[in-house]
């Protein structure tokens, strides 16, 4: 997993294992599942897990049948599933798959007693802290022109010589950017809303990303204002 929408952890995040538990809503028994797959002991004393989580919801049908009355329809209650991978690094963050998979933080916040909340990445500072990086996508708004917001890709943006300006004075809420990282070429993106996404290199391994996430995306990460 190199990509997720982080959540923060508050409270004691206590050891996660895998759990299938079952609640009832309206006459109907609905499975909850945590599916850990994968442990990564990190330094610092840190745990990652990494896995699935899956819940059963209620989703109304509507069917519509044909008789000699005349056509008439039905509303009924069928429960489907809906299931999110997740990367947990002990104690901080929950990254899940994306915006769909959110139900994530409550699942595995009842099993490890904890509060997670989704976040936010605070993009100026990052950008600003990555003076060698080439940024090939970003998304803006606050311009205070007509042109209230949009995404612009290309290379280096920020220096055009048209739109550089309108970038540099606007608000970011995503970029795309490539940096060294260690012996790495990294390219990834970010929203402001929490969303990141390492492209390459294309073999980062689990492991790998959990590692970087902490390094250069864990600093920029604050409870969310949304």
């Amino acid at each position: 997993m190199n990509s997720g929408v982080i959540g923060k952890i508050h409270g004691e995040f206590s050891d996660l294992e895998s759990e299938i538990w079952t609640i009832t809503d309206r006459d109907y028994e609905l499975k909850r599942a945590v599916d850990v797959r994968d442990t990564y002991e990190l330094s610092d004393s840190k745990t990652a897990y990494s896995g699935k989580v899956a819940t059963e919801i209620l989703k109304k049908e509507s069917n519509a049948e044909i008789s000699s009355q005349g056509i008439s329809e039905t509303a009924e209650l069928d429960p489907v599933t809906k299931s999110s991978e997740f990367l947990a690094i002990s104690d901080d963050f929950l990254l899940v798959e994306n915006s769909q998979g959110t139900f994530g933080y409550d699942l595995i916040g009842k099993l490890t007693t904890a509060h997670i909340e989704r976040a936010r990445i605070q993009l100026e500072p990052f950008t600003d802290d990555k003076e060698i990086g080439e940024i090939w996508q970003l998304g803006f708004y606050g311009t205070g022109g007509r042109a209230e917001k949009g995404v612009v890709y290309g290379n280096q943006v920020l220096d055009d010589s048209e739109f550089g300006s309108v970038l540099d004075l606007s608000n970011k809420n995503q970029i795309g950017i490539d940096f060294p990282y260690q012996d790495k070429a990294i390219k990834m993106t970010a929203s402001e809303s929490g969303y990141v996404e390492v492209y390459q290199p294309s073999d980062y391994k689990t492991e790998d990303f959990v590692n970087f996430f902490l390094n250069e995306i864990a600093p920029y990460v604050v409870d969310s204002e949304f």
